[in-house]
């Protein structure tokens, strides 16, 4: 898969994931920060109509931490299957 916004949609299960799904820690990570890097290109070439975008990457970012750490002791585990973001669960 090429587009990491769909991943990160599979990811939190907003969209079907494909069979074989890849929710491995690094392979989450690095499509947040490729998704991170498309916002920052947006930003940089003064792209209207980012606000709500920009506005939820960093509860995106907590959530996506937090999928990978056991609160107890901080260690990472496998991801939750739902996440709540901004009042919705994905």
């Amino acid at each position: 898969m090429d587009n990491s916004a769909e991943y990160l949609l599979q990811f939190f299960q907003v969209e079907e994931a494909p069979e074989g799904f890849d929710s491995s820690l690094p392979q989450a990570f690095s499509r947040m920060m490729e998704t991170q890097d498309v916002l920052n290109s947006l930003r940089d070439m003064q792209v209207s109509r980012l606000k709500i975008v920009e506005d939820i990457m960093p509860r995106i970012w907590e959530k996506l931490w937090s999928s990978y750490t056991n609160h107890r002791s901080g260690e990472y585990y496998g991801f939750s299957l739902f996440t709540n973001i901004g009042g919705a669960v994905v």
